[in-house]
């Protein structure tokens, strides 16, 4: 749950339009909240941990933007992730590519040094002879 200091007051306002008329579907965002999240993150967090926000969860570049300016990094679950965030000019160097399968072009990736978790040794071994 948001906590009430964090939803704005134009916020509430068309949460309540909504509930009024929930038939029609669409997806909204509030920056401002999202910006919010991401200082209290890093204000309560940032020497003990990196945030990263996982790209398959929301690929909007309005948001990734938002994100990555709040020093939020990226988690791309695939190398079409990883290049989709360099696109909204998400520094190679704060992209983290975990996934089961290595990129098919690791050479390239590695190259701009992004940072990949290898899930296996298979992943690893190629790691090694794409560097």
């Amino acid at each position: 749950m948001i906590p009430p200091d964090i939803i704005s007051q134009k916020t509430d306002t068309l949460i309540k339009k909504i509930q009024k008329n929930p038939k029609k579907s669409f997806y909204w965002y509030d920056l401002n909240a999202i910006q919010q999240w991401a200082l209290l993150i890093n204000t309560r967090h940032n020497k003990i941990f990196q945030a990263r926000f996982a790209m398959k969860a929301n690929s909007n570049p309005t948001i990734v933007k938002t994100l990555y300016k709040s020093d939020i990094r990226i988690d791309a679950c695939s190398e079409y992730e990883a290049h989709h965030a360099m696109k909204f000019w998400v520094s190679p160097l704060h992209i983290q590519v975990s996934s089961q399968q290595s990129p098919s072009d690791r050479t390239s990736l590695y190259s701009k040094w992004i940072s990949c978790v290898a899930t296996s040794l298979n992943q690893l071994q190629d790691f090694c002879t794409s560097v």
